[in-house]
């Protein structure tokens, strides 16, 4: 225990061995895998619900073609981004327990870069007498999605640290970032 920032002893058994101290690495670990988790199952259900609606308003091949193009561009970075927070870790301590083994990563991975083509599929295939209300409220709520996971999983916890004027200064940053990017069609068109 400490005391006024002076270190005490510490009253063991004797015989007992020390117990090592506790670094907290534990929590963090498991905080940022269960983060990857929930990052991942919003992202998923947001690409799936996107992509069918894509798929839903897909009339030509060319305009198929762009879409699929984009969505692969997209998943690029999409991808390493989301995986990292779950990758195995290679050197794991014994005793220590992790959320994926490395070929169910890798099958994940696999997984969800196969999701949007997938959904798209489906949504060429069901969804052709989808009225544009449909499809408007299926883009809605993916897009609704993906503000939850940005807010709850990214933004909140970016928040967390820092003095009121760095706060301050990052969620101006995040705000004036969703404007630009919301009007930026219409400033470009």
């Amino acid at each position: 225990t400490w005391d006024r920032g002076e270190p005490q002893e510490k009253h063991e058994p004797e015989g007992a061995a020390p117990a090592p101290p506790n670094t907290g690495s534990d929590n963090e670990e498991s905080a940022e895998e269960l983060a990857g988790l929930s990052i991942l199952t919003g992202i998923s259900v947001h690409s799936f619900i996107e992509a069918f609606a894509i798929g839903t308003l897909t009339n030509n091949e060319e305009t198929l073609i762009m879409l699929v193009v984009a969505i692969c561009i997209h998943k690029f970075f999409e991808i390493p981004a989301i995986f990292s927070l779950l990758a195995p870790n290679p050197n794991p301590v014994e005793g220590e327990t992790q959320l994926l083994t490395k070929n169910t990563w890798r099958l994940a991975v696999v997984a969800f870069a196969l999701l949007s083509p997938v959904a798209m599929i489906c949504g060429m295939l069901t969804g052709a007498g989808l009225e544009n209300e449909g499809s408007a409220f299926l883009q809605c709520f993916a897009a609704g999605t993906l503000v939850y996971v940005g807010m709850t999983d990214m933004l909140l916890p970016a928040l967390a640290e820092g003095s009121l004027l760095w706060k301050v200064f990052k969620l101006a940053m995040s705000f004036l970032t969703t404007v630009i990017l919301s009007f930026l069609p219409t400033l470009l068109g």
